[in-house]
């Protein structure tokens, strides 16, 4: 019985889970933010394409 009030005590696993889900979250924030960040590059570009072809 010992041992199972030890293990039910125990928090370090619970610790690894939460450090584990917040890494998740800034991992998906950080992929949403890309996304964003490379669709607003395309646009740039595309202007910049367009710009050039235009003035040759």
């Amino acid at each position: 019985m010992n041992r199972f009030w030890k293990m039910i005590r125990e928090t370090r696993g619970a610790t690894a889970i939460e450090y584990s889900l917040i890494i998740g979250l800034i991992a998906c924030a950080m992929l949403v933010g890309l996304s964003k960040l490379a669709s607003a590059k395309d646009g740039l570009w595309n202007t910049v394409q367009g710009t050039a072809e235009n003035s040759m």
